[in-house]
């Protein structure tokens, strides 16, 4: 796992890549091209009509590999893994090599889409001037790029604010982002696979499953599971324990269910298990979480915490490769609100598929963030392409019994109890991770505490405290969002006769934090 950037022109691409050194602490580089040729630099080099930035957080392949890859007229720079690498090129430094080999030019690009096993996002950048980005068709690895001044792409969207940067878009999931000309356009070239139901079976799914998640730990020694108690990161974590040493993780308040779960079902399977409490650093968590990723929404932010405490843990212990379960819930039919469509069948295979579609911006960029803000990648066993195409294969009936099944995901329970996980996991409903964990009520709380009342918001246009709340610390923080001053904020909580400790928090919390950031 790294951070990519590319700035065409005078962009800044040192403010790029110092914006994203949480996602490399084991190195950095960078790589001009012109006419004159394709350069390697650990500096950010003075010229170039294209410059690509790097920073790496090594996790297999050689450790004095770097990037970007540079050689003949291009130069590369990979975000992520491809497991598929070997049929590529056979003895290289690392995984990346791949890419470097395959995507010869723009039209190999599109090609290196359909062939790429993995979960990637990389830029390449050629000697005649043109560029081209792509992340992998799942948007497991984030992407994002601004054309407000030629073109410039990065792995996350602080590293583009950092350099001025306003209008932010993300690259999609299976598409190609081009600059040749002058002119930039995206181009679709990979989808998630189409459901065609009644093609495979709860078997078909434990295969592939196991073959998942084995490629996603080869070649490490322990890896960090995020554990909520629940089938799908239960699942992983069995399938994981057959390979290497896992070390399961859950974050939460005290009393919270997913955690009392996660710690018995630990004690019944020999697992280390690790506690993270969130009382006494919540607030630091929220501010923290904010800020890794980039959103005012607060049910993100939310679910965020969790993983970004359970990755700080991991990152304390020496863990820098993360499994979640990420991904089952829209694959196999587990959230409640597929039950609308029981009956009719095409429309609840399609809800699947629109599901898994668009998980890269509902989850994927969220979790990605939140781990790599500690430098632990995150790894995610169901969203491999052949565990899409197989689950999304099973007839609906196997995944849900009745209108009113509360369990749902029915085939991947069948995978689990044949991998002798015990039935308070097998059977365990579904509870999303903002209540499992007591995050939402918690936030809930210190939004209130604060003075920032619903009515507040309302008066203000927004639709929740929370979100008005989130929006004031992402502001503090030097995010360009749309969020009133603490002024107008106090000044209603006067009209309703509260006196708001807004001001106080943002000092005490969001300025040192940021403080902490730049001073290292």
């Amino acid at each position: 796992m790294c951070g990519i950037a590319c700035a065409v022109g005078d962009d800044d691409i040192a403010a790029m890549v110092a914006a994203m050194e949480h996602r490399g602490p084991d190195g950095r580089g960078f790589a001009s091209v012109s006419d004159d040729g394709v350069e390697f630099s650990e500096e950010p080099p003075s010229e170039g009509e294209v410059v690509l930035g790097h920073v790496r957080l090594w996790v297999r392949g050689e450790a004095s590999a770097v990037q970007p890859i540079v050689g003949e007229d291009r130069a590369v720079a990979v975000n992520g893994e491809i497991y598929n690498y070997r049929r590529f090129v056979e003895d290289a430094p690392s995984d990346s090599w791949a890419v470097f080999e395959v995507v010869r030019s723009v039209r190999d690009a599109a090609m290196a889409l359909r062939i790429l096993r993995g979960e990637y996002a990389f830029v390449t950048a050629f000697g005649d001037g043109a560029v081209v980005a792509a992340r992998d068709p799942v948007g497991v690895r984030p992407l994002y790029y601004s054309v407000e001044a030629g073109l410039a792409v990065a792995s996350e969207r602080k590293a583009l604010w950092a350099a001025g940067f306003r209008d932010v878009r993300r690259v999609p999931p299976g598409a190609l982002l081009v600059l040749r000309d002058g002119r930039v356009e995206l181009r679709n070239v990979v989808d998630v696979p189409r459901p065609r139901p009644g093609r495979s079976s709860w078997k078909d799914l434990l295969e592939v499953l196991q073959r998942s998640v084995r490629e996603r730990v080869e070649e490490t020694e322990r890896v960090g599971v995020v554990l909520s108690g629940g089938v799908d990161s239960s699942t992983v974590a069995k399938l994981a324990s057959e390979y290497v040493d896992v070390r399961c993780y859950a974050a939460g308040f005290e009393g919270s269910d997913d955690v009392e779960v996660a710690e018995r079902l630990c004690d019944e399977m020999g697992w280390p298990f690790i506690s993270v409490p969130l009382e006494d650093e919540f607030e630091r968590y929220v501010v923290a979480t904010v800020y890794a990723v980039e959103t005012w929404n607060p049910m993100k932010v939310e679910v965020g915490i969790p993983i970004l405490a359970c990755a700080g843990a991991m990152s304390d212990d020496g863990i820098r490769v993360m499994l979640s379960g990420q991904g089952a819930d829209e694959l196999l039919g587990g959230y409640h609100r597929h039950l609308r469509h029981y009956g009719d069948w095409d429309r609840f295979s399609w809800e699947l598929w629109k599901d898994v579609a668009a998980i890269h911006a509902v989850n994927l960029e969220r979790d990605d963030k939140a781990g790599m803000h500690h430098s632990v990648e995150l790894r995610v066993p169901y969203l491999d392409l052949d565990v899409v195409r197989t689950g999304l294969g099973i007839d609906p009936r196997e995944n849900v019994s009745g209108p009113e099944d509360n369990l749902r995901k029915r085939a991947l329970r069948r995978v689990a109890a044949e991998l002798g996980l015990p039935d308070f996991v097998v059977e365990r409903r579904k509870r999303a991770t903002q209540y499992g964990s007591l995050t939402s009520k918690m936030l809930d709380k210190l939004v209130r505490e604060l003075g920032i009342k619903r009515a507040v918001a309302k008066r203000l246009g927004y639709r929740s405290h929370k979100e008005l709340f989130l929006r004031l610390v992402g502001k503090y923080l030097g995010f360009p969002w749309k969020a009133p001053s603490v002024e107008e904020v106090e000044r209603e909580c006067a009209r309703l006769g509260v006196e708001p400790e807004i001001s106080e928090f943002l000092e005490e919390r969001v300025l040192t934090f940021d403080s902490d950031l730049k001073a290292g």
